[in-house]
């Protein structure tokens, strides 16, 4: 195994390769070899297909007054297989309309005044109350400028005249055998169009990393971005999963996040989940900023209400769930076996690996991820009676999970809801049959289930900070200790520095 790492990386401070008893400096995008380090810059400087790909800001920045800064990249991952493709905004560009639009970007609406009439009618009301407004005679006047739309669907054929990203689907979810109260609809689009349409953003250009690296501070390995990580070494050497991936790869490492959520103003009580998904090629700082739009929604999962006995309601709704994802993500899974062809903000064209790495949710949703009872950590064996002690319990295993779902399934049927929901029950698991990661490469819940700080850190802090009397504080000693405990085994697994079999 220690082999397969140095030969994956490059073995000195930057591009440096040993090679044939010569040193040789590998350009990081094409992997043309040069001799002396000054022909390497050249060429990075004179070829205009190398040079415009962005250097990890890790590697921007300055080592500190007697301070050692080391960086290396993995040699096989990152490849480009053609240049000049059209990325996210020269496919917009490529509409039907772009010729009016090169005398009104507003096209077909007559201006930004008219466009963003327009948006709010569309962002606010329904087609009920677009008409109703459009009728009024304060918008009829002939005092005023009329907008070029006269009725709710004529409003709709102007947006649907717009450049579009990914399409949005519909998708009738069947639930044989169980009634619901109303049909279950799953309103999504494509994991995958949505993830190209990200990878492929220009606005991103200069915030975007594609290869694993490492970096030395001192001798000491310093983690930031997701791409400095053992997760992300591992996955592209293959040094846990022993199932290698191409050379030239390029990991495009998927972030989801979803919570439970009202979808109706004031009346009609529909929730939904919303589940949202980015890229961790994009770096955090710019990630995270609500105003870079890095997250996109992928769908709105339903929560259907079955009318059947309430004990097993939740887990009919788990299954519905775990459905949602699979027809959400199918894509997203092909991609992440096999590769997929994508187009970098920059028009250059690599073959891309889709493996889910980060799931941010909270502690009930992370349980239904992970299929496991109410009870039971979803990412341990421990269980509800166990949690806050001192002892530190073994990570759980996504395929002993599967290996018993399919023990349960063989001596009971699924579908016979109460008795297999017993069954699992007894094995500390929720019910659910087939969890939707089951057949996603790299896939494991123990790993990409990341920490829930807004209840753990938020939460106890408030506590501490609201609580009256010597009595109150101690009471939560017990807690604050589990929580630093906490902190200091999920770091390490979140940011990739610990697999869960490490710790064993």
């Amino acid at each position: 195994m220690a082999s397969n790492v140095e030969e994956g990386f490059t073995s000195d401070k930057m591009f440096f390769r040993a090679g044939d008893g010569t040193s040789q400096y590998p350009c990081p995008t094409c992997s043309t070899p040069f001799v002396k380090v000054e022909e390497l810059c050249t060429h990075l400087t004179d070829d205009p297909q190398c040079n415009a790909v962005p250097i990890p800001h890790a590697l921007h920045q300055p080592a500190g007054p007697g301070e050692e800064r080391m960086g290396r990249y993995h040699t096989k991952s990152g490849s480009i297989y053609g240049f000049q493709r059209p990325n996210m905004f020269e496919r917009m560009k490529a509409h039907d309309y772009e010729s009016a639009r090169k005398h009104n970007v507003y096209y077909p609406f007559s201006g930004r005044e008219e466009w963003e009439l327009a948006k709010f009618l569309i962002e606010n009301l329904n087609q009920g109350q677009i008409s109703c407004f459009l009728k009024l005679l304060w918008v009829k006047s002939e005092t005023r400028q009329q907008p070029t739309f006269k009725t709710a669907p004529q409003l709709l054929t102007f947006m649907d005249a717009l450049p579009k990203g990914p399409q949005w689907r519909c998708t009738t979810i069947e639930t044989d055998g169980y009634v619901t109260t109303h049909p279950v609809h799953l309103i999504w689009r494509d994991a995958l169009e949505v993830t190209k349409h990200i990878f492929g953003n220009p606005i991103f250009a200069n915030d975007m990393e594609f290869d694993p690296y490492e970096i030395f501070v001192d001798g000491e390995r310093e983690y930031g971005e997701w791409m400095s990580s053992s997760r992300a070494h591992d996955i592209q050497a293959c040094i846990i999963f022993y199932d290698e991936l191409p050379r030239g790869a390029t990991i495009v490492p998927i972030v989801l996040a979803s919570d439970k959520t009202p979808v109706t103003r004031h009346t009609g009580g529909l929730e939904m989940h919303p589940t949202f998904l980015t890229i961790a090629n994009i770096r955090s700082d710019i990630r995270m900023k609500a105003t870079a739009h890095t997250w996109s929604c992928i769908a709105y999962m339903p929560i259907p209400q079955f009318i059947c006995n309430p004990k097993f309601s939740s887990l009919l709704q788990a299954r519905v769930w775990h459905r949602c994802m699979d027809i959400v993500c199918v894509n997203l899974k092909e991609a992440a076996a096999v590769g997929a062809s994508m187009v970098d903000p920059l028009g250059l064209l690599r073959y891309g690996f889709t493996p889910l790495v980060a799931y941010t949710a909270d502690l009930p949703k992370q349980q239904m991820v992970s299929c496991v009872s109410k009870n039971t950590s979803p990412v341990t064996l421990a269980i509800q009676s166990q949690f806050g002690d001192r002892k530190l319990y073994e990570p759980r295993d996504s395929q002993g999970t599967l290996r018993t779902l399919e023990e349960l399934g063989q001596r009971i049927d699924p579908w016979k809801v109460q008795e297999f929901q017993e069954a699992a029950k007894a094995s500390h698991l929720s019910g659910v049959q087939l969890p939707f990661w089951r057949d996603w490469r790299f896939a494991d819940p123990v790993i990409f289930l990341a920490p829930e700080l807004l209840h753990t850190c938020h939460k106890i802090f408030s506590l501490i900070t609201s609580s009256s009397g010597v009595r109150k504080l101690l009471g939560l000693m017990n807690s604050i200790l589990a929580f630093v405990r906490n902190i200091n085994t999920s770091e390490p697994v979140t940011l990739g520095k610990v697999s869960p079999m490490s710790r064993r």
